[in-house]
């Protein structure tokens, strides 16, 4: 099996970028995958895809491809409101529960103490 991702258009690798920088995949690999800093292809393979709703899917893109814009021309640009918003899209579209979405932002806000 080949752990490579190679998105077929821009928008897929914009949305493949906001789901790997999203608080819930962070928290698969970070807490139930692997818990060690040595992320690599094998555990990103493990990661469940659901495919999102074109709506959805949009959302994330636009997300996405505005952090990366905003990054590129300041790079002390702070993006924790929008990503807020886009982990909330990520969360619905994998049907996270609230009580669940709770114990993942407490888990990535203070990451470094709960390995």
């Amino acid at each position: 099996m080949n752990a490579n991702l190679f998105p077929a258009t821009q928008n897929d690798l914009y949305y493949f970028l906001g789901l790997l920088n999203s608080q819930l995949v962070k928290y698969m690999l970070r807490k139930l995958l692997n818990r060690t800093n040595m992320i690599t292809a094998g555990y990103i393979k493990k990661i469940p895809y659901i495919a999102p709703s074109p709506e959805n899917k949009k959302i994330i893109i636009d997300y996405a491809s505005s952090f990366v814009n905003v990054k590129m021309s300041n790079s002390r640009f702070n993006e924790s409101g929008d990503r807020k918003d886009m982990d909330r899209v990520i969360f619905d579209i994998h049907g996270v529960s609230e009580n669940t979405r709770i114990h993942v932002e407490d888990f990535c806000n203070d990451l470094f103490n709960k390995l």
